[in-house]
């Protein structure tokens, strides 16, 4: 399976007041969302992780990450810079990009009883984006940074950090199941 998830901010303890998580603590925020990441997430699950990881040093980070399933793709955020140059961090995800462009498969049956496969383009960055790469033909955007402030309905567009879905990661099922729903102007 396919997971997105961005902005866990692990160690931060202003995030808790600025985007009202209702931990008590860093360590309480901290557990929480590794549990729920790992709920969902086993080990052989690809994890497409939109950016800001954490505030702390490389060792806590490290600490972190090697307690989350799931092979991990990291888009950088804007508060990744310092940790991204980690060495020991780095050789934990599979891979690091400032923007990435990919496609998945998916094979479905339709109504008829018909199956059906096709490749969906995703546009994965750690910024909302007004317009991307194929998106006038169903590609979907996905990104992070707003912390659920930023609500479109109309586009195949999802800020898929841990603030918009009760701190788990988003699959890529809920994600087209949810498009689904949409109507593209």
């Amino acid at each position: 399976m396919i997971y997105f998830t961005s902005d866990t901010h692990f160690f931060h303890k202003n995030i808790i007041g600025y985007c009202a998580r209702p931990f008590g603590d860093v360590q309480h925020m901290n557990d929480i969302m590794v549990e729920k990441w790992n709920e969902k997430i086993d080990p052989i699950d690809t994890v497409y992780f939109l950016g800001d990881l954490s505030f702390s040093n490389e060792e806590k980070a490290v600490e972190i990450v090697t307690k989350l399933n799931g092979i991990k793709i990291w888009i950088l955020g804007n508060h990744d810079k310092k940790l991204v140059k980690q060495e020991t961090l780095r050789t934990l995800f599979s891979s690091i990009h400032e923007y990435f462009e990919t496609k998945e498969h998916f094979v479905y049956q339709n109504d008829e009883g018909q199956i059906l496969e096709f490749n969906q383009s995703l546009i994965l960055f750690h910024y909302p984006i007004q317009s991307w790469n194929g998106k006038n033909f169903g590609s979907w955007h996905l990104h992070g940074h707003t912390h659920k402030a930023v609500h479109i309905d109309t586009d195949l567009r999802l800020d898929v950090g841990v603030d918009g879905h009760n701190f788990y990661p988003w699959s890529i099922d809920e994600i087209r199941d949810l498009f689904a729903l949409r109507t593209v102007k």
